[in-house]
């Protein structure tokens, strides 16, 4: 099967694009937990802006990337397709973000 997705290392942290879905996920955990694993500087940006679809399995392998930021401040820029499955449909009506981690709390940044 054909990849639908990717991720590619900036000067600032790493830009993911594609699909990710349950045949991704893993695959984009370990790339992700890598990335994060690497001495960058105090804050690394996880560039979700081109991804064009992500499930519940890839929304379960960004947490556990998250779960090993060492540290790190974390960015994540979403796409408007991530940013709506990555909150509750309560929070909708409040006009409230969620964080995906409550150790790290990164900065969510829909576009």
């Amino acid at each position: 099967m054909t990849s639908t997705w990717g991720l590619d290392t900036t000067a600032e942290g790493v830009r993911v694009y594609g699909e990710l879905d349950m045949d991704s996920a893993e695959s984009f955990r370990e790339q992700l937990s890598a990335a994060l694993c690497e001495p960058w500087g105090k804050s690394f940006l996880i560039d979700l802006s081109g991804v064009t679809f992500m499930d519940s399995s890839g929304l379960r392998a960004l947490r556990k990337a998250l779960d090993l930021g060492g540290g790190k401040d974390l960015i994540v820029q979403t796409s408007r397709q991530v940013f709506k499955s990555s909150r509750p449909p309560a929070a909708e009506h409040r006009g409230t973000s969620t964080s995906m981690s409550s150790r790290h709390k990164p900065v969510l940044i829909s576009c």
